[in-house]
């Protein structure tokens, strides 16, 4: 179970590690709306708890800027982030007919020897 700081901090570093080879070796800033997360940042690494000193050595690649901006002012990523996947209406038995199907397609069995 993460703290609300701990998932704040991990989306930070999935970002980064998603989009690794557009953000090394630029600065970039990084807007979060979860102030506590700027002090944290601020502290010294020995500080942090364990977890989150973790988190932070593998952002050290990385330079980038956090600034905190309020949560009504980023409004696409608030709204991307209350997105849900809507069930699907493919069944269990569906999809495996179309696996076997694919896999059935991708081999070359036949009846002769």
């Amino acid at each position: 179970m993460y703290s609300q700081i701990e998932e704040e901090s991990l989306a930070i570093v999935f970002g980064c590690t998603k989009y690794n080879q557009y953000l090394c070796g630029q600065s970039f800033t990084v807007e979060t709306d979860y102030k506590p997360l700027i002090s944290i940042f601020k502290k010294p690494m020995n500080k942090c708890p364990p977890r989150l000193h973790r988190m932070r050595i593998s952002l050290q690649n990385f330079n980038f800027k956090l600034k905190y901006t309020p949560g009504k002012e980023i409004v696409v990523a608030d709204h991307l982030s209350r997105l849900y996947l809507k069930e699907s209406s493919t069944t269990e038995e569906e999809k495996i007919e179309a696996f076997v199907a694919m896999v059935e397609k991708n081999l070359s069995i036949t009846d002769t020897r």
